[in-house]
């Protein structure tokens, strides 16, 4: 499934967009846009699709996605299989993502809204506290108009960004710092082939590295927070999301497409990172 593009309208009088969804799917398809989005979770539970990754969310749920980041939500009653669905109430809040970027906004007190932009690029979740703290503003942006509306988003995004938050892995690879060399060319030596079917083992990637098998384990740990099986694990699961969506290819055959020759193994290891079976995934989107 390829994300398809949205083309976000506003009101003649504002430069945000606001919606209360009380579908199951937020958007029907699997989509992007260019505006940043906030996404309430007042009522709901269920899944979301974002970028190459999956993971559940539930009531209370506040995530902020970047621009351009291909996204899908999707509800369903809880302890029931996905298609199960049921009515959420979600409140989505929609703004252009220079929004605290340009010149009127260099000042420093503007600094933690620029860096919270900025780390939504790749999505982020915020916790209880921050939530809480920010449902009422979220309240009040449906309600306010004119300049009243711009004022409250700003200190709704001020609030976010002294709160607490965690960037959600849309993408199954990890990416490392740009001043880490050795670990940008591991990574690259084990994604091209990765992308030729030839994935290097560890003790491989390890000489790669001229390092041994021991030092090399650890420093992967270190840097990737994740051992050298997990990573490449993570790779070839989300080659298949992508397969899942893209392609009409069975699950046995995309199985084999991602280097698992045993289709138990593999529907093991994607409910494992995903919490969904490959078929459930599927009957998803």
């Amino acid at each position: 499934m390829k994300p398809f593009f949205e083309q976000v309208v506003y009101d003649l009088e504002s430069s945000i967009s606001t919606e209360v969804v009380e579908d199951p799917a937020i958007g029907k398809v699997f989509h992007f846009h260019p505006e940043v989005e906030l996404t309430y979770i007042e009522r709901g539970r269920g899944w979301r699709l974002i970028g190459g990754g999956i993971c559940e969310f539930q009531d209370g749920d506040l995530a902020l996605l970047g621009s351009m980041l291909p996204h899908l939500y999707l509800s369903c009653l809880p302890g029931k299989k996905p298609g199960k669905q049921f009515s959420p109430l979600i409140k989505v809040i929609k703004f252009e993502p220079n929004f605290g970027m340009g010149k009127e906004a260099a000042q420093p007190e503007f600094s933690a809204i620029r860096r919270l932009i900025s780390e939504a690029g790749a999505a982020v979740v915020f916790d209880a506290d921050a939530t809480r703290a920010a449902a009422p503003l979220i309240n009040k942006i449906f309600e306010a108009g004119g300049i009243d509306r711009l004022l409250i988003l700003l200190k709704l995004l001020d609030i976010l960004a002294h709160g607490k938050y965690r960037k959600l892995e849309t993408d199954p690879q990890t990416t490392p710092t740009g001043s880490d060399i050795r670990l940008n060319r591991i990574l690259r030596f084990v994604g091209e082939r990765f992308e030729h079917n030839k994935v290097p083992g560890q003790t491989e990637a390890a000489a790669f590295a001229c390092l041994s098998a021991e030092s090399f384990s650890r420093y992967f740990k270190q840097k990737t927070r994740k051992s050298y099986i997990e990573y490449v694990s993570e790779l070839k699961i989300g080659k298949a999301l992508r397969l899942l969506r893209e392609t009409d290819q069975t699950i046995s055959e995309i199985a084999n497409a991602c280097g698992y020759d045993n289709l138990s193994n593999f529907n093991r290891h994607f409910k494992r990172l995903n919490h969904l079976t490959p078929r459930e995934f599927r009957k998803l989107i």
